[in-house]
């Protein structure tokens, strides 16, 4: 299912347009998924009516913000899990 690289593919294909290193696409698609990631736990976050901080707390665990800056699918998967929760 293409859905959680559409943002990804959208800015390396910026990227290509404006000749960046393939160097440079990695870190741009890592840096898109983790703001995409920072967006969508913002807004769960925001709309719990309790257990704020846990949440914070768990999305800024290690291991959530290495996933989330990676170019895959997971990044999008554990975002959503958060807002689904």
């Amino acid at each position: 299912m293409p859905l959680p690289y559409l943002g990804v593919a959208f800015v390396i294909k910026i990227g290509e347009l404006l000749n960046s290193s393939l160097l440079a696409l990695m870190y741009f698609g890592r840096l898109i998924n983790l703001l995409i990631y920072t967006i969508i736990v913002y807004f769960s976050i925001k709309i719990l009516p309790t257990g704020k901080y846990v949440f914070l707390l768990l999305a800024l665990m290690p291991m959530s913000l290495y996933v989330a800056s990676s170019i895959s699918a997971d990044s999008l998967n554990l975002a959503l899990s958060f807002f689904i929760i």
